[in-house]
């Protein structure tokens, strides 16, 4: 498993999502991932499949280890060796979907609305 870094989208990420009519490009970036229910546009979010399988995983190493050394000594000796560092790992679960998904639309409501002030070579005539 790589570790994930989460860096900031190239700039031609927001002309592809224009191009296929995803979104505007300067529209906010929680209702790409919010369910077309909720009124997003219902895409995948990687960054929170990735925190899934990561708590998936320690989980299970965290329950195999009751009845197997083997998996004693590999959470032993994982000190930041993998994205999983089970040495350090805590228990706390992850949101669930509909705590996740609530969370982001009261992100996205609390953004103030900006209307687009650009200005245009027929404006400025």
């Amino acid at each position: 498993m790589v570790a994930y870094r989460p860096r900031e989208p190239p700039n031609h990420n927001k002309n592809v999502t224009h191009k296929v009519q995803i979104s505007p490009p300067h529209a906010a970036k929680e209702r790409l991932t919010l369910p077309w229910q909720k009124g997003g546009r219902g895409m995948t979010d990687i960054i929170r499949l990735y925190d899934i399988q990561v708590k998936l995983l320690q989980t299970h190493f965290f329950k195999k280890q009751a009845s197997s050394p083997l998996h004693v000594a590999v959470v032993k000796a994982d000190d930041r060796h993998t994205p999983l560092d089970l040495l350090h790992a805590n228990e706390n679960d992850l949101a669930k979907d509909q705590e996740y998904n609530n969370k982001v639309k009261r992100q996205w409501s609390q953004k103030p609305y900006t209307a687009d002030t650009r200005t245009t070579s027929a404006n400025n005539m």
